[in-house]
């Protein structure tokens, strides 16, 4: 993963609604939601590793 590099601190706040779906609230306003996907595995998502 890329380290990232800015001169702010920056969070995320989370609200958990249930075992799929999670709200979420960053540092500068953005909203998003995330639905968990059980068709794909960690290892799917972050490709092949050395």
């Amino acid at each position: 993963m890329a380290a990232i590099q800015q001169s702010f601190p920056a969070w995320l706040e989370i609200t958990w609604l249930d075992e799929r779906l999670r709200v979420c609230r960053g540092n500068a306003g953005t909203r998003f939601a995330l639905l968990r996907r059980d068709d794909l595995s960690v290892d799917a998502l972050m490709g092949e590793r050395p």
